[in-house]
């Protein structure tokens, strides 16, 4: 029987519940069990699977990516500065782009 939930309708609470649990080291498999357990219903109908809840994952990381790519070098410089004072990790594991024309603005 086909899977009809759709991975794209999973509003902002699920992915942050599925991102906490995958950054702790939870399996995709064990997130889909869990949230079948916590009866969570899953976005579009059909039932949680551990691909239903890697394309989540695979979504979100490709938004965050291209939010990221969108800000200037001077965004991102300072991006990373208030996330390494406040601990968190890089948001993006590209090189920082630097060029002369950031230091004159």
């Amino acid at each position: 029987m086909p899977n009809s939930a759709d991975p794209r309708r999973a509003g902002p609470k699920i992915i942050r519940v599925i991102f906490e649990a995958a950054e702790s080291g939870t399996s995709t498999t064990e997130i889909a069990a869990q949230l079948r357990r916590d009866q969570v219903p899953a976005p579009g109908g059909g039932y949680w699977s551990k691909s239903v809840v890697r394309q989540i994952l695979r979504d979100e990381r490709r938004r965050r990516r291209s939010n990221w790519k969108d800000l200037t070098p001077r965004e991102q410089r300072l991006t990373r500065a208030v996330r390494r004072a406040a601990g968190s990790p890089d948001p993006s594991s590209e090189p920082e782009s630097h060029t002369e024309a950031d230091e004159v603005g």
